[in-house]
């Protein structure tokens, strides 16, 4: 038997049996402890809180985006002295933002990388450098710190769009190895 389902959204007509999350598909899930998020094509950014009754509304909305949320990732990062919960979006819009996920309701992103030239496949975070790293449909892959706003590093090689990406990080024998794994469409 299949597992229960949990569904998210208002219904999108009364009775109709059928919920709703987002205007249009949902795109990008992403989940902690006791909520979860979603992305969807009509580029919003909804929390869902895990104790909520199923069919209800959502907890917060963010909003900044210009094109459908392709990617999404949590981290911890240090900002403003404080330690705070980041939800990192990639977009179609070709642009990778920092949300502060518990900031003030209707805040816009903390920090905007822009630089790609082509729609933000997959994100990632690299917690003990502050960095985040993105991957896009221009099949490279861009390094950014999170300190800074600045992108550090741009990597190329593939010959397609980017599709996932990892970091691993490990120490051997006293050597300190950082290293990003990635996928594409070749």
């Amino acid at each position: 038997l299949p597992a229960p389902s949990r569904m998210f959204g208002q219904p999108k007509t009364k009775n109709s049996g059928v919920n709703f999350a987002h205007e249009g598909p949902l795109l990008s899930i992403v989940a902690e402890k006791d909520f979860v998020m979603s992305g969807g094509v009509d580029g919003v950014i909804k929390l869902w809180r895990m104790e909520s009754a199923p069919g209800s509304a959502c907890a917060r909305t963010y909003l900044g985006h210009k094109g459908g949320i392709w990617c999404l990732t949590i981290g911890k990062h240090i900002y403003d002295d404080n330690e705070i919960l980041i939800l990192i979006s990639g977009s179609a819009d070709s642009s990778v933002f920092i949300w502060n996920i518990w900031g003030p309701k209707g805040a816009r992103p903390i920090i905007k990388f822009e630089g790609h030239f082509g729609g933000i496949t997959s994100v990632c975070f690299v917690p003990c450098r502050a960095q985040v790293v993105s991957g896009s449909e221009d099949t490279t892959i861009r390094i950014w710190t999170l300190t800074k706003g600045l992108c550090e590093t741009v990597l190329e090689g593939h010959s397609h769009a980017v599709t996932s990406l990892v970091p691993w990080a490990q120490t051997v024998a006293g050597v300190s190895y950082d290293v990003i794994f990635s996928t594409s469409r070749q």
